[in-house]
C-alpha cells in the first residue's frame, strides 16, 4: 500500500471537556507543548513523513489559534501541488458526538478525495511514529480495519 494513497483524518477536539483549564481559549490540538510547537505538530509531522498527502483536521470548537498555528501546511509539506490541508468546522453550528457520526456526516468530504483509505487519528497522540509499517501490516493482512495502541497501566495521581 502507497501511504499517498491514504487520506489522514485528525480529531482537534479529542479530550476538549477533560481538561478545560487548558482548552477553555483554543482546542486540545493546539494547546503548546515543548515551546512553540503544538499538539497537533505530532501528529501532522508523522503524516507527512510518512507520505500522506491530504489531511483533514475535524475542528469542533475553539480553533482560531489552531488556524493560525497550521496556516496553509507549509511547515508539513502540505501545502504543495499534490498535497492539502483543510480544516473542517463544524457546520450548521452543529457539533458531533462521536467519531462515527462525524465521519458519516463528512461524507462528501471523504467521497471527493482520490485516496482510497482513511488514517484516523486523534490529536492528543506525543509520538514518532512511522504509519508505512502499518500500512504495510494492514495491507498483508487484507483488513478492513487496523487499529494501533499501546496497553499501559493507568495511574492515579494524587
Amino acid at each position: 500500500m502507497r501511504s499517498n494513497n491514504v487520506l489522514g483524518f485528525i480529531f482537534a477536539g479529542t479530550l476538549d471537556e477533560k481538561i478545560p483549564e487548558l482548552s477553555a481559549s483554543r482546542t486540545m490540538a493546539s494547546v503548546p507543548i515543548g515551546g512553540k510547537y503544538r499538539l497537533i505538530d505530532f501528529v501532522l509531522s508523522n503524516m507527512s513523513n510518512s507520505g500522506i498527502n491530504n489531511v483533514g483536521i475535524v475542528a469542533k470548537s475553539n480553533f482560531l489559534s489552531l488556524m493560525d498555528h497550521v496556516g496553509s501546511g507549509s511547515a508539513y509539506d502540505l501545502s504543495k501541488r499534490r498535497s492539502n490541508l483543510t480544516i473542517l468546522p463544524p457546520y450548521g453550528g452543529k457539533t458531533f458526538s462521536n467519531y462515527v457520526e462525524t465521519i458519516y456526516n463528512m461524507h462528501g468530504y471523504i467521497e471527493n478525495s482520490r485516496e482510497e483509505y482513511i488514517l484516523i487519528s486523534p490529536s492528543n497522540v506525543v509520538t514518532n511514529f512511522d504509519y508505512n509499517s502499518v500500512f504495510d501490516f494492514h495491507s498483508k493482512n487484507n483488513a478492513d480495519i487496523t487499529l494501533i495502541y499501546k496497553h499501559g497501566d493507568r495511574k492515579s495521581v494524587v
